[in-house]
């Protein structure tokens, strides 16, 4: 006589160790999937890239650790260099040693030491009249003949990665502000956080033309 009961056991057996197969595969891809994630937002944070820029009319060759490029007018490009010191020879030979530090994914080597503005703005709850710590950053500036006034740092340093207070800039050449960001606020009465973009001297001029003053105005 067949015993039904038991092959009926032994039927749910199979399935049930089917089933934690399943799950431990599923938990595996899952683990490996997250892994991913973590490894690829670890890689962003800590990304090797420099932008070498070139805003003027001219075509310009140069060397980065010997490394012969050639960048053509009103064009950038990205090179991944590891951390440490690296040495830039400019289109007039001149050899420029820098160092590259840890979180300094938007950095910027000039070749030309032509003139960029970082320009610093609040995101904040409050008005941005009364924000002290915004204001505390203006300061006048001169370029190309016309003054402004702001939260405005001029830079012509063959190799740029942090703000005259020590920040990195969130919005590099090609990017924009934006318009809101978005914040774990549970623990704040107040918000106020400052983010910087570089602008090329070209772009600067056309963004910001409201701020420029004669500097007697200030007086």
């Amino acid at each position: 006589m067949i015993d039904w009961s038991k092959i009926q056991e032994r039927d749910e057996f199979k399935e049930m160790n089917l089933l934690k197969k399943r799950i431990k595969t599923n938990f595996l891809r899952l683990f490996l999937v997250l892994l991913g994630v973590v490894l690829c937002v670890r890689c962003t944070t800590d990304s090797s890239l420099v932008v070498v820029d070139n805003p003027s009319d001219r075509t310009i060759t140069f060397t980065v650790d010997e490394k012969v490029y050639t960048l053509d007018p009103k064009e950038s490009m990205e090179l991944s260099l590891a951390l440490g010191e690296h040495t830039l020879t400019n289109p007039s030979g001149k050899r420029i040693t820098f160092t590259k530090q840890e979180y300094e994914e938007k950095s910027l080597l000039n070749p030309l030491e032509e003139t960029y503005v970082i320009v610093t703005t609040a995101y904040t709850d409050s008005n941005k009249e009364e924000n002290f710590l915004l204001e505390q950053m203006f300061q006048l500036i001169e370029l190309n003949g016309r003054y402004y006034y702001g939260p405005f740092q001029l830079v012509n340093a063959p190799y740029t990665a942090r703000t005259t207070f020590g920040d990195p800039w969130h919005y590099g050449l090609d990017e924009d502000f934006e318009d809101r960001i978005t914040i774990n606020a549970t623990h704040s009465t107040s918000i106020n956080i400052r983010k910087a973009k570089i602008y090329r001297a070209e772009d600067f001029e056309k963004n910001y033309a409201d701020y420029e003053i004669d500097p007697s105005e200030l007086n």
